[in-house]
């Protein structure tokens, strides 16, 4: 089942997980009140869009989300993974901004960018493409599997996680 730690939350609406502002500072070296002047509200849209982006990254073009976003939740073996990949994408972020917001236009140019081609292969960290890559040895496939996984049944679906 998903648990919370102080480096993770998991969010039971969303279905994902999300860090804490401690694992940013920890991890990452950087207070998010500097940047966000103690906002509460900035902090939290900022790590909603970390987690948002990890996730919206992890799960588009699979043919199985429901059982990705399932055994990311339940299975306590990929927290550590999880946790990297938010922590890569959050440092990311704090260095790029969110690519995943922009509009595509190159304002020095005055030209239009590719917004499809800018935002996926630059919307999520390197380490985040790296780790969803990799072979899990307990599944025999790699986050961004896009073949067929098991069905999660509805009776089941999001029912403790």
């Amino acid at each position: 089942m998903p648990m919370n730690d102080e480096y993770m939350t998991y969010d039971f609406r969303k279905h994902r997980y999300i860090l804490t502002e401690k694992a940013v500072f920890e991890e990452v070296g950087i207070n998010l009140n500097d940047i966000t002047g103690g906002n509460v509200t900035d902090k939290n849209l900022f790590l909603k869009r970390v987690s948002s982006d990890v996730y919206s990254y992890l799960l588009e073009g699979s043919r199985s989300p429901d059982y990705i976003e399932y055994i990311l939740a339940v299975d306590t073996d990929l927290r550590a993974t999880v946790q990297d990949m938010l922590v890569a994408q959050a440092e990311y972020t704090l260095l790029n901004g969110a690519i995943s917001m922009f509009a595509g236009i190159n304002l020095a140019k005055g030209t239009a960018v590719d917004i499809y081609k800018l935002r996926d292969e630059r919307k999520v960290a390197e380490q985040v493409q790296s780790e969803a890559n990799k072979i899990l040895p307990q599944y025999g496939f790699c986050l961004k599997y896009a073949g067929t996984l098991p069905t999660i049944s509805p009776s089941v679906k999001h029912k403790g996680y």
